[in-house]
């Protein structure tokens, strides 16, 4: 999808937060033996060994990886100069690859709009992330779930705050950019899994009645797009 087309069909869906954002195709993961990539984050160090699940950490600092690739809900970070994985507990965002054709059908039909509407939205909702916690550090708490995934590097289940305090899985879920879905948690101190879940339900709720975000055009949203004349 060039950028054009997506910012055409990212305008289509009304997010203000967006207005202001300048639209780039999102990178994929790039080539380390062939030098640094531009605008590249501090070096960091990776490695396949799996942390082993247990007690919730704490982790403060954190740094977003642009170069790497990911979407609302999944993304690659730096803690204490190593890199991560985390993917959000609670939520699911829209797929923004075909190489999932089963998920973005099943996620389509959820949603009540087309497959390509859940691909541009997925564009949308990963730009939405970034913005949120891609100029800054954020914190992420995490007892080191396995989240699985496709990539060599293990990937896990994570609690993430914004530099304001900001559940991002609410952010997400309040403008219509992910679902409640998936994997819940309770965090000591932080989030209650039942209280919270009910929480985003509403949030939800109110998102798919007011058509944001993904929820645009949706064939369950109480104010569908206009159709031109």
């Amino acid at each position: 999808m060039n950028t054009l087309s997506l910012v055409a069909l990212c305008l289509a869906l009304p997010l203000a937060a967006l207005a202001q954002f300048e639209l780039q195709p999102i990178q994929k993961p790039f080539d380390i033996g062939a030098g640094t990539a531009p605008h590249s984050s501090p070096p960091s160090h990776h490695s396949s060994d799996r942390m082993p699940e247990g007690k919730w950490v704490k982790l403060d600092g954190v740094r977003f990886i642009h170069e790497a690739y990911h979407d609302a809900d999944s993304f690659h970070a730096t803690a204490g100069g190593k890199e991560y994985i985390f993917r959000l507990y609670f939520v699911d965002s829209p797929e923004d690859s075909k190489q999932v054709p089963e998920r973005v059908k099943e996620q389509a039909k959820y949603f009540g709009v087309s497959q390509k509407k859940v691909l541009a939205a997925g564009e949308c909702a990963a730009r939405r992330t970034e913005e949120l916690i891609g100029s800054g550090s954020f914190t992420v708490h995490t007892r080191w779930e396995d989240a699985m995934g496709s990539s060599s590097m293990p990937r896990y289940y994570a609690h993430v705050l914004t530099a304001k305090g900001q559940p991002l899985s609410e952010i997400l879920v309040a403008e219509g950019w992910a679902r409640s879905y998936g994997a819940h948690a309770t965090i000591p101190g932080v989030v209650e899994s039942s209280g919270f879940v009910k929480k985003l339900d509403e949030l939800q709720a109110r998102a798919k009645q007011q058509g944001l975000g993904t929820w645009s055009g949706s064939k369950k949203s109480s104010t569908p797009s206009k159709k031109k004349k």
